[in-house]
């Protein structure tokens, strides 16, 4: 992968998570908006997993950014079972 896709994807993760953060953490967010951002942020986490098994492990933006989306999913982690209690 040439350099400037891989500061596309890793512009488009950043901008994606940024996106999923926000809708978990609005206050008029339900829990369909929260399900549907979990949802994308697991596709998102696919993807990730996909384009870093085909890229030098020691890439301090990919690592950056794996550290990232770990931080966001345990917001997740988190949050499921207080959802989960009120459905």
């Amino acid at each position: 992968m040439n350099e400037n896709t891989k500061n596309a994807f890793l512009k488009d993760c950043y901008d994606s998570l940024k996106s999923i953060i926000q809708r978990v953490a609005s206050k008029e967010s339900g829990t369909e908006d929260y399900f549907n951002a979990k949802h994308d942020f697991e596709r998102l986490q696919c993807d990730f997993r996909e384009l870093s098994a085909h890229h030098d492990p020691q890439d301090k933006d990919l690592q950056d950014l794996s550290r990232y989306i770990e931080k966001t999913g345990e917001i997740f982690t988190k949050v499921d079972p207080l959802i989960s209690s009120y459905i």
